[in-house]
């Protein structure tokens, strides 16, 4: 769902067009016979790098808490009652639970995800420079 999201979400904020003239112009900027990026920029790349992991975990935060509260409550649950069958229930309740916090953490996760596309789509040029 998260990919679909995201996808969907880059598409309609024109970042397509944006990768595209953003590769375009890195053959301006760095053309073929060159060996590569700058050595002042591979600090950028470092940089973007963590942003992008630290914006990917920011995003899957919410989820994954709440996978793992109702994973361990399950846990519990099948401690105390083992002939409870944990297969037959679990797994529908634990894809209830993660739709649900999908439902919840939507709203804020489109703005989080637009915001952090946006930030990114304009640091890439800077990777170039």
């Amino acid at each position: 769902m998260y990919v679909i999201l995201a996808t969907l979400l880059f598409l309609s904020l024109n970042g397509h067009l944006i990768l595209i003239a953003t590769v375009i112009d890195s053959y301006q900027i760095l053309p073929p016979n060159l060996s590569g990026i700058p050595v002042s920029s591979l600090g950028e790349v470092a940089a973007l790098g963590s942003k992008v992991f630290a914006s990917g975990i920011s995003l899957a935060l919410p989820a994954m808490a709440a996978m793992l509260m109702v994973n361990v409550t399950f846990g519990v649950i099948t401690r105390t009652a083992p002939q409870l069958n944990i297969f037959a229930v679990g797994f529908p309740m634990t894809l209830m639970g993660g739709f649900f916090v999908l439902f919840i953490n939507m709203p804020n996760l489109i703005a989080a995800l637009s915001q952090f596309l946006d930030q990114a789509l304009m640091q890439v040029p800077a990777v170039f420079m």
